[in-house]
């Protein structure tokens, strides 16, 4: 991995060209002027040994399931090409499953819309049902602190008398 014959080199990575003849007055073509791409394999390489558990092991191996059918790896493309429609030879088969797809998403949809239409309808209801408990309470309330006051008053009277 360290060997570096195969690298292609320039004329400008063996001859160091002085700073003030880098103009492009002197060389109009840009392969001719230095450049660092040309020396980065004289760069020394990190020893691999230093390399090893840098990062953590990972265990991965992936599953790929088609219809519940775990495949090997590559067979999906294989599913994908004989299931697929789009890639089969005869367009109004594909034009045909395309509209009846379209219907079925189209329906999808359309039952979608309407049981969002009953919840909130439930929504709402629900919401004033919760109003109108409330107003209720309120007023029961009310009313229970109404006859508490009324009886206190009592009881402060009838004290009063038998002083």
């Amino acid at each position: 991995m360290n060997h570096v014959d195969h690298i292609p080199q320039t004329l400008a990575s063996h001859s160091p060209v002085p700073a003030e003849s880098r103009s492009r007055s002197q060389h109009g073509a840009d392969m001719l002027q230095p450049d660092p791409r040309d020396t980065f394999f004289n760069i020394p390489m990190i020893d691999p040994a230093r390399l090893e558990n840098v990062l953590p092991a990972c265990l991965y191996s992936p599953t790929y399931v088609v219809k519940d059918f775990p495949i090997a790896r590559y067979q999906g493309l294989q599913f994908a090409i004989t299931l697929t429609p789009g890639l089969q030879k005869d367009p109004h088969r594909w034009l045909a499953e395309a509209k009846t797809k379209l219907h079925w998403l189209c329906e999808e949809v359309r039952e979608r819309e309407a049981m969002d239409r009953r919840l909130k309808r439930t929504l709402q209801q629900q919401k004033e049902q919760t109003k109108t408990l409330k107003q209720s309470r309120d007023s029961e309330q009310q009313s229970l602190l109404d006859r508490i006051t009324q009886q206190d008053r009592l009881l402060q009277d009838i004290q009063s008398e038998k002083r």
